[in-house]
This record gives structure tokens, C-alpha cells and sequence, in this order.
């Protein structure tokens, strides 16, 4: 019985790292080569903050909220869904998109929105990408104009 006392955290320990790495992040389940974006020289790759922001605000994106109210469920939906991998304060999201927010936190105006290709990794992962699609408005009305158009990613 005693032995089992000690298997058991060893155990959660190792389950833990299995899921974590060591910097914390949670492990991507897809494969690196699972992006729309070619790596090699992707469109975001001189594209700045001020510009990205600039880009976001002359598009005017709208929000789900705009659509008629009987519409809105499919635009949230897709949302939702995106959003479970992008944004850093979800426990799925991705390692390249927390690394970008936190990126993101710490940049200056002028500086690249591509550092270490994160922004590249993260919104032009297939699987983001293929939620966001789930929904026309959304994809095509804010999802792709704000990460993928303004940031100079093709959209698909």
C-alpha cells in the first residue's frame, strides 16, 4: 500500500509534464506543417503593430452583435470556438498564440507583429482557421480581415 502512496504522484507528475512543458504552455496537438501559411516568408513578416491596428480600425471590423439577433448564434459559435484557441487566458490555446499575447504585451508600436513567427503559427493554424470558417460572417467579415487581411496573411 505504501508503495502505491508513492506511485501516485509520480504518476500526476508525469501526466502533468506529458501535457505541460516545461515553460508552462499547453503542447499544440497539431503538427508543425499544419498551416495555411507557408513559413517562409509569410505576409506578416514586416507588418507592425501600428500598422496591424491601423489596418483593424480603417476596416471598421464588426462584431457579432451587428447581425440580426435570430443570426448571431452561428457567428458566436464560431467565436467561441476560435477563440478557445487564441487567446492566452484559455487553457487550449495554442503555444505560438500565448506566446504572441504575450509578445503582444510587451511590443512597441513599430515593432513586427511577427516575432519568432508566432503570429504566423498561431492565426494561420488549419484547425483556427477551419473553426473560424464555421460561420461566414464571422470568418469573412472579422476573423480573416483582422488576423489574417490587415495583418498580411492571405485568406482563404
Amino acid at each position: 500500500m505504501n508503495k502505491l502512496l508513492l506511485i501516485i504522484p509520480f504518476l500526476i507528475l508525469a501526466s502533468t509534464y506529458y501535457v505541460f512543458r516545461s515553460d508552462g504552455l499547453l503542447m499544440d496537438s497539431t503538427t508543425e506543417d499544419s498551416y495555411l501559411e507557408p513559413d517562409t516568408n509569410p505576409g506578416c513578416a514586416n507588418v507592425t503593430f501600428t500598422q496591424w491596428k491601423k489596418c483593424m480600425y480603417e476596416a471598421n471590423i464588426p462584431k457579432c452583435d451587428s447581425l440580426p439577433e435570430n443570426q448571431r448564434s452561428g457567428c458566436y459559435g464560431a467565436s467561441y470556438l476560435a477563440t478557445q484557441q487564441m487567446w492566452p487566458s484559455v487553457p487550449t490555446s495554442t503555444c505560438a498564440c500565448t506566446q504572441f499575447w504575450k509578445y503582444y504585451e510587451r511590443a512597441s508600436a513599430n515593432d513586427p507583429i511577427d516575432q519568432n513567427g508566432y503570429y504566423h503559427k498561431c492565426f494561420s493554424k488549419v484547425f483556427l482557421i477551419r473553426d473560424a470558417q464555421s460561420d461566414n460572417f464571422y470568418y469573412n467579415k472579422i476573423y480573416a480581415p483582422q488576423y489574417l487581411t490587415c495583418a498580411g496573411l492571405k485568406k482563404y
